[in-house]
């Protein structure tokens, strides 16, 4: 039953933190006083369950929790098998896709055609960056962004680099987070509080999983091109970049209910870029305007 317990607060967890309870502190502590020893497992899964979001950004927090749950079994002598995972999944899951948005489609051709794109970043967009159609996490994607009063297209690898602790004692492990959705983060706060390293993400349409290897996929007609709230950085493999996302509308609700990216209206385009409030664009774009397949 106490397995069972922490089985339920790990199947949650992808939903957001768990609540700081004492039964959940003392579901820990009885498992812990079966075999004292290697206590970081359990401190470990405590924080990672119920820590604040800055530190667990979007699915991480449940790669944390699964990771500390199957070492409490292994301190335990038992083995957390797939059949055990996908059991309890089935009991306490409740969200019903997995993932946020981690796959999506530009057309480089069809906006440098677009006469709207070349009239605002003010130049021919014939010399665009080589990047692939279909962007996924760790791949280059394009972005635009101000440098030196002027508006310059780069291609840049999509995941902002975050170091974090290891699940054991001294180690570290990096992620590469591709959504903003806590505004408020000692991460992400500095790099949108500085109007330099806000920039655009053109796309054409972007994904979310539907169960197992299809997706949905959503557009906005009137705009062939639009483009999501972004942000970007230096670091060690180059220029990277995120996009911010939000609450969903409710075309994407129904079927992808955490998220949705933030798209820009092009009357805010310059009002991103020159820094203004990010909480003022972090709203779901209307749902009459978009169409998914």
């Amino acid at each position: 039953m106490a397995l069972e317990a922490l089985e339920q607060v790990c199947s949650e967890s992808r939903n957001g933190p768990a609540v700081k309870t004492r039964s959940l502190a003392f579901t820990l502590a009885y498992l812990w006083s079966i075999k004292p020893q290697e206590r970081w497992r359990y401190d470990g899964f405590w924080k990672a369950a119920t820590g604040e979001p800055e530190n667990f950004i979007g699915w991480s927090r449940s790669t944390e929790v699964t990771g500390f749950l199957s070492g409490i079994y292994h301190s335990l002598g038992l083995t957390r098998t797939a059949s055990v995972q996908i059991k309890f999944d089935s009991i306490y899951r409740t969200d019903t896709v997995e993932g946020m948005c981690n796959h999506y489609r530009h057309n480089p051709e069809l906006m440098a055609e677009l006469q709207s794109w070349k009239e605002y970043i003010g130049w021919s967009l014939d010399e665009m960056p080589e990047v692939s159609t279909d962007v996924w996490p760790k791949r280059d994607g394009m972005v635009i962004r101000s440098e030196n009063e002027r508006l310059t297209i780069d291609a840049m690898q999509w995941g902002v680099p975050l170091t974090m602790k290891g699940k054991r004692p001294g180690t570290t492990v990096t992620k590469n987070i591709t959504n903003v959705r806590n505004l408020q983060s000692r991460f992400w706060r500095p790099i949108l509080d500085n109007p330099e390293q806000r920039c655009l993400v053109p796309f054409t349409e972007f994904a979310e999983p539907k169960k197992g290897r299809e997706e949905y996929w959503f557009r906005v007609p009137s705009r062939p091109v639009a483009a999501f709230a972004g942000i970007w950085r230096e670091s060690d493999a180059g220029k990277v970049f995120a996009f911010l996302t939000c609450e969903p509308n409710p075309l994407v609700a129904p079927l992808h209910p955490k998220a949705m990216p933030v798209i820009l209206d092009e009357e805010n385009y310059n009002g991103w870029l020159s820094g203004a409030n990010p909480e003022e664009f972090a709203k779901p774009y209307p749902s009459q305007l978009m169409k998914v397949q």
